[in-house]
């Protein structure tokens, strides 16, 4: 799967998902400074599914009428769930959402645990 992380995904995650063989680009490392906007639109150009835990793609999406044909997914997790559970729910939730097709543009994934 071709993904782009935003700047505030964690370094293991991202990790993770490459070591299972997802072409993760991560805006940490390559264009920290972009904008979520910018972001939004090179994962459309490269054809990249973008993940992130801001909230804000679904509004550049429906307010702007940007397109995201490849998807956005937005994490909401709680800040005292310890990071290595973190980056194993988000790898393990992306590696599910691999076989579904372009066009489902975002999904809010909330990890609550019982």
């Amino acid at each position: 799967m071709r993904l782009l992380a935003d700047v505030n995904m964690l370094a293991e995650a991202v990790s993770q998902l490459r070591a299972a063989g997802h072409d993760v680009l991560w805006a940490k490392e390559s264009n920290a400074e972009s904008s979520d906007l910018e972001l939004l639109r090179q994962a459309t150009r490269e054809q990249r599914t973008l993940f992130s835990y801001d909230t804000d793609y679904g509004e550049l999406v429906r307010l702007n009428g940007e397109p995201a044909p490849y998807g956005v997914i937005q994490f909401r997790i709680r800040r005292n769930v310890p990071i290595e559970v973190q980056a194993v729910f988000i790898s393990s939730t992306i590696a599910i959402w691999e076989p579904w097709p372009p066009g489902i543009w975002t999904i809010q994934i909330r990890h609550n645990p019982g």
